[in-house]
């Protein structure tokens, strides 16, 4: 059986089920393809934002939170990005970002 390798394209811009605001605009679809491009130091900075709003238990990359802050990072936005996603989008946030950090490729 041959493994699928994961790989930056269209299959990593998501449409929002729901879109939201931000700053005055629609947000329709989010590019998670910076996703490849996150450093260690990036993952620390996130940590950092998680340290920050309270959070003290561990595997942080599995919170709706954690989701929220990588989105924002992938797509060069200030922290509060998604903020007013709506819920089922911040559940699939959550499923595709975690999946993404503990599929073997």
């Amino acid at each position: 059986m041959e493994k699928k390798a994961l790989k930056k394209g269209d299959q990593w811009i998501i449409t929002m089920l729901d879109p939201f605001q931000f700053e005055g605009e629609t947000v329709e679809k989010i590019d998670l393809n910076g996703l490849f491009d996150l450093t260690g130091r990036d993952l620390c900075q996130i940590d950092d934002q998680m340290m920050a709003r309270g959070y003290t238990g561990q595997n942080m990359e599995l919170t709706k939170r954690y989701a929220l802050l990588t989105v924002a990072k992938v797509c060069g936005k200030p922290w509060e990005y998604a903020e007013n996603m709506r819920s089922r989008d911040v559940i699939r946030m959550k499923n595709i970002i975690s999946n993404f950090f503990y599929t073997r490729a």
